[in-house]
This record gives C-alpha cells, sequence and structure tokens, in this order.
C-alpha cells in the first residue's frame, strides 16, 4: 500500500558526544572508517502550519510569537498535550526546533496560548513555522519559557517566605524593611509569586537580566499580573504598584498605578528614585488579578497600559522620553503590600507581527537516525539520500557538510513529503566518495 504524506520535508542535524553503541557488528564499513547508523524514531508525526508576517519595514531576530489555538485555528485537539507538541522551523531543508511555552492550555475548553521564540522574519516579509505533535515529542526541552523571552520570572524558585532569588533588595533609608519575597498566596499561575511589603518607594528589589538589553534596533515590551488587597495594611502604606527596567546606575522606565487615586504611572526611575507621569484611569482593580504593559518602542515613544483579568484595556498612558535606550534590571519598587507574578520581557515592534493559521492539519512521516563514527578517523559527510526501496525512486537528497568526528554520534531528523511504499533506503555519503547504507520501515503500525 502506497502512503501519501503532504508536509514539508525537514532534516535537523546534531553532533554529540557518542552514546556506545550496540555490541553488534558495524552495518557498513567506510573504507578503513568504521561507522554504524541506527533508527531510533520511524513514526508518524502531525504538522500544522503557522505562517508570521512581518508587518514592519525592519528584519525581526529571536522575535517572540504569540499563537493561540482555539476551534477555528485548530481541529485536533484529542491528539495534543503540551508534552507531545513541539514548534520546528524549516530552513532549505534544515530542520530547528524552536524555544517555545505554553502559556495557557486547555483540552477541555479547546484553547491554548502558545509562545515562540522566532529566529528570523524578514522585513515586511513572512516565515513559516511548523507545530509537529504525536505520541512522543524528542523536542521537550525546548519547552521552556526562559528560553522564549529575554526575561521570565514566575517565582517558582524560590522558597516559602524567602527574599525573591537572585535579586538585590534596595533599601535606601536601612531601616531593613521593604522586601519583595517568595508568598504562595501571590500566585497568579502555579504555586509562588512575588510580595512586594513592608516599606514604600524606592523600597523594593531589583534582579539582573540574562543579558543587557537595548531599544536601539527594536523595541521592549514588559508585562507583569498584579494583585492589590485592599484595604492597605496601614494609613501610611503607599498604595502604587510599580515594576519596570533600570541600569545599574538606577535609571530607566516603569509602570505603575495608582490605587488610592486611581491613575495610571508612566514611573521614570533617575538614580532609583521616582519621577513620575501621572493620567486619571478609573476605576481601581482591587483584590483581583489585572495587567499591567509597559511598551518602549525605539522611536522614544513609551506606553502603560492597565488591563483587567478578561483582557479589557481599562486605560493607557502615552509619553515621549529618550533619556535611556540600555537596561540591565527589572525592579519591583512602590508601596506596600500587593502581589506581582507572570513578569514577562520580550522584544517589542508595534505593529506587531500577524500569526495566520490556515485550517488543514497535515501528516508527516518522521524517521530519526544516528549515525555513529565508531573509527579513529573524522567522517567528512556530505549528502543524505533517500530512495523508496519498492520503486527506487529517489525522494529527497539533501547536504549535511558535516564533520563527524572519531567516537561522535550525528542525529538526522529526516521527515518526508513524498508518496512512498514505506520502506526507505537511506544513504549517508561522504565527500571521499564513500557510503553508508540503511533499509528503513516506516509504515505505520497498530
Amino acid at each position: 500500500m502506497a502512503i501519501t504524506l503532504v508536509a514539508v520535508v525537514v532534516l535537523y542535524v546534531y553532533i554529540q558526544e557518542q552514546v556506545p553503541p550496540p555490541a553488534e557488528e558495524p552495518l557498513s564499513r567506510l573504507g578503513r572508517l568504521d561507522a554504524r547508523v541506527e533508527v531510533v524514531i520511524p513514526t508518524y508525526y502531525r504538522a500544522k502550519n503557522i505562517t508570521i508576517v512581518n508587518n514592519v519595514a525592519q528584519e525581526l531576530t529571536d522575535y517572540s510569537i504569540r499563537i493561540e489555538l482555539n476551534l477555528t485555528t485548530f481541529n485536533d485537539w484529542p491528539s495534543v498535550t503540551p508534552g507531545n507538541i513541539a514548534v520546528v522551523e524549516n530552513t532549505t531543508g534544515i530542520i530547528t526546533p524552536l524555544p517555545y511555552w505554553f502559556e495557557e492550555f486547555n483540552s477541555t475548553a479547546q484553547r491554548a496560548v502558545l509562545w515562540v521564540k522566532v529566529p528570523h522574519i524578514p522585513a515586511l516579509g513572512t516565515g513559516t513555522i511548523y507545530l509537529m505533535y504525536n505520541n512522543t515529542n524528542p523536542y521537550n526541552p525546548y519547552h521552556d519559557p526562559h528560553k522564549v523571552f529575554l526575561f521570565y520570572e514566575d517565582a517558582e524558585q524560590g522558597g516559602v517566605g524567602l527574599d525573591w532569588i537572585g535579586a538585590i533588595t534596595y533599601d535606601p533609608d536601612g531601616d531593613g524593611l521593604g522586601r519583595v519575597y517568595h508568598d504562595p498566596t501571590c500566585a497568579y499561575r502555579g504555586v509562588l509569586g512575588l510580595n512586594k511589603t513592608e516599606d514604600n518607594d524606592p523600597n523594593g528589589a531589583y534582579k539582573s537580566l540574562p543579558t543587557t538589553v537595548s531599544i536601539v534596533n527594536t523595541g521592549l515590551y514588559l508585562e507583569a499580573w498584579f494583585y492589590r488587597p485592599w484595604p492597605p495594611p496601614t494609613p501610611t502604606a503607599g498604595t502604587v504598584d510599580r515594576i519596570g527596567l533600570i541600569d545599574d546606575t538606577g535609571n530607566g522606565y516603569g509602570w505603575g498605578y495608582w490605587h488610592q487615586a486611581t491613575q495610571l504611572v508612566f514611573d521614570k526611575r533617575v538614580s532609583y528614585n521616582n519621577v513620575s507621569t501621572l493620567s486619571p484611569n478609573p476605576p481601581d482593580i482591587v483584590n483581583e488579578w489585572y495587567r499591567g504593559v509597559l511598551k518602549i518602542l525605539s522611536n522614544g515613544t513609551i506606553v502603560v497600559e492597565r488591563y483587567n483579568k478578561t483582557g479589557y484595556l481599562m486605560g493607557s498612558l502615552s509619553v515621549t522620553d529618550t533619556d535611556y535606550t540600555s537596561f540591565t534590571n527589572v525592579y519591583v519598587f512602590g508601596g506596600y503590600d500587593y502581589c506581582v507574578d507572570q513578569i514577562i520581557l520580550r522584544k517589542y515592534v508595534d505593529p506587531e507581527p500577524t500569526v495566520l493559521l490556515p485550517p488543514p492539519i497535515e501528516n508527516t512521516s518522521f524517521i530519526r537516525l544516528r549515525v555513529y563514527n565508531t573509527g579513529t578517523e573524522p567522517l567528512d559527510l556530505s549528502h543524505i539520500y533517500l530512495w523508496d526501496l519498492e520503486t527506487d525512486a529517489l525522494l529527497a537528497e539533501y547536504p549535511l557538510n558535516q564533520t563527524l568526528p572519531p567516537g561522535k554520534q550525528i542525529t538526522l531528523d529526516v521527515g518526508l513529503n513524498q508518496t512512498h511504499s514505506g520502506f526507505l533506503r537511506v544513504k549517508i555519503a561522504t565527500r571521499q566518495g564513500l557510503s553508508l547504507e540503511e533499509i528503513v520501515s516506516m509504515r505505520e503500525t497498530g
């Protein structure tokens, strides 16, 4: 029976330290160089192609894209779980696993929110990524929000009651107050959140970013979820929630909301102290979660926004300020007590890229081959070829251009978009004109 597959052709290559191969003899010999090929995963995957449209005249690199799956954009909910989905990019036949993270996944409601870091989208152009899923996921390590965003804080790594892990407490009056600590009553998602307590602004804490961020080429988008218990614990407790970005001298920009006066706050920082711009923004939101957003654009436009828990925009404030362009820390300052959780920092352009999800779900066959260099000299791998075993038709040819050192292994993830009989002949060629061949069964089982 012929198996017809309609999908992209993909190939993923990586070299790693050799895992000791099985004890049996090598399947082939490349001249005086010993090698072994091993079939690791012969299986079928489902694939959903996703098109990303760049709406600005600027190339975007490592841009975090938000993708919403629902009944309209996705129709294969019984087949997916957060654990069996991977996201990949296909460029000239090479498959690249992409960092991704599920902000939300609800199979009962048939809704999911997925973030993916896309390496490259050309100016005013498009890029295509693929959602792949089945019973297994070879790319689970890529499911990591810390790899998707410039900064991600869910407060889950700290201990209950301990100061914000990895952060520096800012206590300019030296009274030992103004902590930001891990608190299970402050979790918007997960088990722990952060509690800002004890003292007013500018007391609080700030945490180093993994790397310095700049708005010279691409803007920045900072968001977090907030919960303000009401009434305040004391008459002198400040009622402004504040979060933002500063450099190592305490200069930067931030977001805030003043609950008692129902005003949005542009929280500019000069040597850690606030120089605020205010804008009336009733009604207040207390005793429930809400979201704050800070957008810093490359042209000097800065926008602060407030959303309720359903995603409705409650208000915004726009200013122009060009004093600062680079930042090294995320801060949590302001009054007390209030909770903050799910802090995300990512790149930003306006307008943001558009996500297109055409309806078809496609099938693709997928095999993982592992080649061991069991000899003492390097293998200069040049191409991989795949033939249909029954018809001898050449299905695909991909350049490898990989040198496999002695004692190492190379892993090849290969997908097909051709009709084939279910049995393939795989040939891996070297630049020395030698080859290693294996027969692979691609027939579905069960």
